[in-house]
């Protein structure tokens, strides 16, 4: 895998900055933390003290959402005259926690109850006129929708026809005429509910904290956890309301979490350890989404659902198996993408790309095509196709609108719709050339491929006096992370590589220990075992990640959780050879010849070797003029180089290489 690097974006304040210290001074706070809290904006007392508030006081009056009172109302109706319910939900995080909860609360109650989530292939996104007759021939007299349904206004005339009343809570934007029904979301246009960013399970959350008289404490105790765990998944914002939801779902995660829940957690290896927002995002959320996924979405569902322990432990086993099954099913879309790139010359020089196969599972494809973005640091769209229509994802890279571009295509396609760094679409196969060359001619004259390197935001700089386990700790005054609130990600600059170790099952992690101004700084790189085709010990690197406090054996002692690394920076080497210089790295490459690292490594080690001013651009000119001279020949993916030696024993002049007589020039 390619070791991608960054453009370092650095963030105005650090814990030096006179506003940093007059805030940690009035604030009584570290200086690190009043940093970075000046970089997110929150530059007085008063905002630092309701920025890191997170208790329920931060909870609006839930009855301050358009239509509540009425959905309360007629919800209570139903519960008094034993109407049957079915709560319809979405088949993402959001949806299946959402889902959960209401369908909890309303079996408590006693009411006779069911739930309903479409199938992701075969149903697609939202209400549906099957699914409908379906509900109504199972004896619902009441639907009430989570997650989905604000723009379903066709649908809900079908529900009332089939003499079903319906209830739309959702919280996505109104794009259209909203159903006419009891409607409850706070984008609602003409809603004037104070906190806009809920997730659906959040709508849900106030749905539930109504019917029980604003009583938040209450249902938090009972659902914070699967609250937190939608909300989370689902990227919504970690500020507000959201800030004080995560911050209780996350105790409750930590001590009493739902039955389903805490099987999750064993089975994805996190039960032994506390869990934060990153535990949500990156070891919970991708198996409740590998049902819907994968499989079946009521998969997740009863997990979460069921009081039955020997069930659940079925079910979790079943969504571990599915999420490996996803795992494998991205690897191999992701490497079948990668290998028409690098080997069909459709690709070469292009800046976006597309690529559809029938063989390709829809439910992965967004994964997928992050993946492939990342490794070119290209926008790519990934397609399935079946009876002449293809659909599927496209993701971004750097900071490219990625939707502004596929709007200017929007005469081809079926349906479109997205932001600025994913979207999804539905187009006829025979298109998909026609859209190929219309992105690139766009991205041809909009993309500047200097822009596409991905940036790492950076706080600051760390100071190396203040990497211990306290200035971490101080840290989680800040927590949850997440959207808007992100895991702050520090830099140490020219930093001494003493070792790089691999680590952990199969080697596939690796462990650097750095010399930063003199303080010892151990680094842990998941699933980065490429780096040593990369580094090595006596490199001079600038590193990028996260801080945490590691506890082994009874010692304690901070790291970084690596999220990037790089040369440091230096003036570029001077790319004339002398006939020395040429023969010095001819040399090196006779005694280099099975070994795999990038050019740039290359260049580090021969000017260490030899003291002459080497750089990468000077070594792949020393290949090329190599290769003119019909001494070698050499590969290179991902800028890891293979070289392979050519009959010898004959004299070579210089001067027969174009490129030689070139740069001498």
């Amino acid at each position: 895998m390619k070791c991608v690097e960054y453009n370092f974006k650095y963030k105005p304040y650090s814990p030096s900055s006179p506003e940093a210290q007059a805030l940690a001074a009035v604030c009584k706070l570290n200086a690190v933390v009043a940093a970075i809290l000046l970089n997110r904006g929150i530059d007085t007392e008063e905002k630092v003290s309701s920025f890191l508030n997170k208790d329920a006081s931060l909870l609006h009056d839930p009855f301050l959402l358009k239509d509540m009172d009425r959905a309360v109302s007629r919800i209570k109706r139903a519960l008094l005259c034993k109407e049957k319910i079915t709560v319809y939900g979405d088949y993402d995080v959001d949806g299946i926690t959402a889902t959960s909860i209401v369908f909890l609360y309303l079996r408590e109650k006693g009411a006779p109850c069911d739930y309903y989530i479409p199938d992701r292939e075969d149903e697609g996104y939202g209400l549906s006129e099957e699914a409908l007759h379906k509900i109504a021939e199972s004896g619902t007299n009441l639907i009430i929708t989570v997650d989905t349904g604000i723009t379903a206004a066709e649908e809900v005339e079908t529900s009332k026809s089939l003499g079903m009343d319906i209830i739309v809570t959702d919280h996505h934007l109104c794009t259209g005429k909203l159903p006419d029904t009891i409607t409850v979301n706070p984008q609602r246009p003409d809603c004037t509910y104070p906190f806009k960013s809920l997730a659906g399970v959040g709508v849900a959350f106030k749905l539930l904290t109504a019917l029980e008289s604003g009583n938040h404490n209450l249902i938090l105790n009972k659902f914070s956890d699967l609250v937190a765990l939608g909300t989370v998944a689902d990227m919504m914002e970690l500020t507000g309301e959201n800030r004080a939801i995560v911050s209780s779902g996350l105790d409750k995660i930590n001590s009493n979490p739902n039955a389903g829940l805490a099987l999750l957690m064993e089975s994805a290896g996190i039960s032994d350890r506390k869990k934060d927002s990153s535990s949500i995002g990156f070891s919970i959320a991708p198996r409740i989404n590998a049902a819907g996924r994968m499989a079946s979405p009521y998969i997740a569902a009863e997990l979460l659902i069921s009081d039955n322990h020997a069930r659940q432990s079925e079910l979790c086993a079943e969504l571990e198996t599915l999420n490996n099954q996803r795992r494998n099913t991205e690897s191999s879309i992701e490497k079948a993408a990668c290998a028409r790139i690098d080997n069909k010359p459709m690709y070469k020089d292009k800046k976006i790309y597309v690529l559809a196969d029938p063989e390709w599972q829809a439910g992965v494809l967004g994964i997928a095509a992050s993946k492939v973005a990342d490794r070119y640091n290209r926008p790519c769209i990934l397609m399935t196709c079946e009876d002449g229509t293809a659909k599927g994802s496209a993701r971004s890279a750097g900071d490219f609108n990625l939707y502004q571009a596929m709007k200017s295509c929007e005469d081809l396609y079926d349906k479109f719709g997205g932001h600025e760094f994913a979207a999804g679409l539905t187009i006829a196969e025979e298109k998909i050339p026609e859209l190929f060359k219309r992105l690139n001619d766009y991205a041809d004259k909009h993309m500047d491929l200097k822009s596409m390197l991905p940036v790492m935001n950076i706080e600051f700089d760390f100071p190396p006096e203040l990497f211990t386990p306290e200035t971490i700790n101080s840290l989680e005054i800040l927590e949850p992370f997440g959207n808007s609130n992100p895991h702050p990600i520090f830099a140490f600059k020219n930093a001494y590589l003493a070792s790089l170790t691999p680590m952990g099952e199969g080697n596939k992690h690796m462990r650097l220990q750095l010399n930063c101004g003199g303080t010892s700084v151990t680094a842990v790189a998941f699933n980065k075992s490429e780096l040593s085709h990369y580094f090595e010990p006596g490199d001079t690197v600038d590193v990028a990640g996260t801080l945490s406090v590691n506890e082994w054996n009874g010692r304690i002692y901070p790291q970084l959780m690596l999220s990037a690394v790089k040369p440091s920076e230096k003036p570029p080497a001077d790319q004339k050879f002398t006939q020395d210089e040429l023969r010095l790295v001819f040399k090196y490459i006779k005694s280099n010849l099975n070994t795999s690292k990038s050019a740039s490594l290359h260049a580090r080690i021969i000017e260490k070797q030899t003291g002459i001013p080497f750089d990468r651009e000077k070594f792949v000119n020393a290949l090329e003029i190599f290769v003119q001279l019909r001494l070698i020949t050499y590969t290179s993916e991902d800028d890891v180089i293979g070289i392979y030696m050519l009959e010898m024993g004959r004299k070579v002049n210089l001067t027969d290489s174009p490129l030689f007589r070139k740069l001498q020039a």
